[in-house]
């Protein structure tokens, strides 16, 4: 995305990094800005220093809130990333006016410090290259299962009313969208089917919250947030931001990259990793809760393109939306040869 604006209390530290100077690599470095973060690739490492914003869904707004952050970073990818997510550090400035990663002096703000992995490197472009292959897809599939295994259960969200809190919210937003563009929202209708499809499955959410299956997954979990790196499939970049978007069914978790491979016209790979998430998981498969929250996870791309101002993607995500609610996806069959990992005991 462009380059955005920089909060003048952090101008000093964003050129400090940009030029190498701070982290001692030969500079310039490559700066990226997110909606939340500037990001600075060196030759081996990446540094990513929290905006100092505030808005409605984040508040990096302090050095404490930011530093809290950047931790909560490092030990949410830790989980999936251990030798990709190396250290958060302090931003100094010294005595003499230098700013430094991990140095003597004022403490100015905090900075994630990360493995690089290779350009080319994230799912996302090896499928738009038309080379993502069975056997990455599948390796994902065995990682994110095992993972959402091993979690702890969390028994006190993950209701039912949390998912249409959640999209009424989307309902919202596209509102807002539709409005600065002087249109009327195009998608009531379809929210009003998802709702009641929501409401449909209301007994199967429950049941599975009470069965222990709503626990503190990655939160954003698609093609440009995993890679290879060292040679294997490894999921980055989990939401930190806000518990109430992570802590989820571990089906809302998986849907977001089930949804990302169909609406790049990569179904054959979807159905291979739902088959395969079914037999490693432990789970009882339920085929229609999983196409409502796909069609979930697609509503929250329908509504961001819509308050971007991009009506094409948000179409496109809008006639996912209409194809999920259509009918449950056909059962898929099991991989014999897959490993189960079970459930979380």
């Amino acid at each position: 995305m462009p380059a955005l604006d920089i909060n003048p209390n952090q101008a000093d530290l964003v050129q400090a990094l940009a030029s190498g100077a701070a982290s001692g690599e030969a500079g310039p470095l490559r700066r990226l800005d997110t909606h939340m973060s500037h990001v600075f690739l060196g030759v081996e490492h990446v540094y990513k220093l929290k905006r100092a914003i505030r808005h409605p869904f984040v508040d990096f707004s302090t050095l404490e809130k930011r530093q809290a952050a950047c931790l909560e970073e490092l030990r949410l990818n830790r989980r999936l990333a251990p030798t990709l997510y190396e250290a958060v550090l302090p931003a100094c400035r010294a005595s003499d006016g230098q700013i430094r990663l991990g140095g003597e002096g004022a403490i100015l703000d905090y900075v994630v410090i990360m493995r690089r992995f290779a350009d080319g490197a994230l799912l996302d472009e090896i499928a738009r290259a038309g080379a993502l292959t069975e056997d990455q897809v599948l390796e994902a599939i065995d990682i994110i299962a095992r993972f959402h295994a091993g979690l702890a259960p969390h028994f006190e969200t993950g209701h039912a009313a949390d998912y249409q809190r959640t999209l009424a919210g989307l309902r919202q937003t596209e509102a807002a969208g539709a409005a600065k563009l002087g249109l009327r929202p195009p998608s009531r209708a379809l929210f009003a089917r998802l709702s009641q499809a929501l409401t449909q499955q209301s007994p199967l959410i429950e049941a599975r919250r009470r069965q222990g299956w709503v626990r503190e997954g990655h939160g954003d979990l698609h093609l440009r947030n995993i890679c290879i790196f060292e040679g294997h499939v490894t999921p980055f970049d989990a939401l930190e931001f806000d518990p109430a978007l992570s802590i989820t069914d571990v089906l809302y978790d998986l849907a977001f990259l089930l949804m990302d491979l169909r609406v790049r016209g990569l179904g054959g790979l979807a159905e291979l990793a739902a088959a395969r998430y079914w037999a490693v998981s432990g789970q009882e498969p339920v085929e229609g809760l999983l196409a409502v929250f796909m069609a979930l996870r697609a509503t929250v791309r329908m509504a961001v393109a819509m308050e971007a101002g991009d009506l094409t993607t948000a179409a496109l995500y809008r006639r996912f939306v209409q194809d999920a609610l259509q009918a449950p996806s056909p059962p898929t069959k099991a991989i014999a040869s897959a490993p189960s990992f079970g459930p979380n005991p």
